[in-house]
């Protein structure tokens, strides 16, 4: 009996360890993704995300989205026009089923609480802390999303001198206080009246770096209340 037990928590921890690993596997490899933009008349882009060379996903403006899982083609730009026409069709569907039930909603729909009635005092909870929390939060997100590597070039040409230099005045200001000025090149040309415009962006993100900002936002002091009032649905008149 004892070694039947010793072998079953053996086979769990076992279970356990691989869960861990899978977890860590989903959580910390690095999404990597490329994207290439450029205005010339018309604007055009072309996307590359890699996540372990088990999936990728490609999109063009031109050919349309591509998934690639293991190497093999899962989802065409032809695949995934239809599969929008399916869902414009559906989406229209439930229009009309909508439409058609908002008269026999409409009544119910003023028995649903309130954020105010859900608090459970809404005048308690500190909005200057749940701004500042969601600008760290969104600060947190934009430091994750940017790519490692940027590169770029800004022609610009107005029809007016005038507007073209205090473009160009505008825009070297806000690289220099951004750090973006060696990548990121602006120029001006008063002969032409088109803007043309190249961005390539290289870089990588976790799936950790994009959930910790948001758990950290709704653990935090000031958001805590809203979240668990809506999650247990407390002050919820009866």
């Amino acid at each position: 009996m004892f070694d039947i037990l010793k072998i079953l928590v053996i086979i769990l921890l076992y279970l356990v360890a691989l869960a861990l690993v899978l977890l860590c596997v989903i959580l910390f490899i690095p999404i990597r993704y490329k994207a290439d933009a450029e205005y010339h008349d018309r604007f055009s882009l072309e996307a590359d995300v890699r996540w372990m060379g088990a999936l990728r996903f490609m999109f063009s403006m031109s050919r349309g989205p591509s998934l690639f899982i293991f190497g093999k083609a899962r989802m065409s730009s032809q695949e995934g026009e239809q599969a929008t026409e399916r869902h414009k069709k559906k989406d229209i569907e439930k229009d009309d089923e909508e439409i058609g039930g908002k008269k026999k909603t409409s009544k119910s729909a003023g028995d649903k609480p309130t954020l105010s009635q859900r608090v459970e005092d809404f005048n308690s909870i500190d909005k200057v802390g749940v701004l500042r929390e969601g600008c760290r939060c969104l600060a947190r997100l934009l430091k994750a999303l940017l790519p490692s590597r940027l590169a770029g070039r800004l022609d610009l040409a107005f029809a007016d001198p005038s507007v073209t230099g205090m473009a160009y005045g505008l825009c070297c200001a806000a690289l220099y206080p951004l750090g973006l000025y060696e990548s990121l090149v602006v120029t001006s040309n008063f002969e032409r009246d088109k803007i043309a415009a190249t961005l390539r962006a290289v870089g990588s993100v976790t799936i950790w770096s994009i959930i910790w900002p948001l758990v950290a936002l709704a653990l935090s002091k000031p958001v805590r209340p809203i979240i668990i009032a809506f999650i247990f649905e407390k002050g919820e008149n009866k």
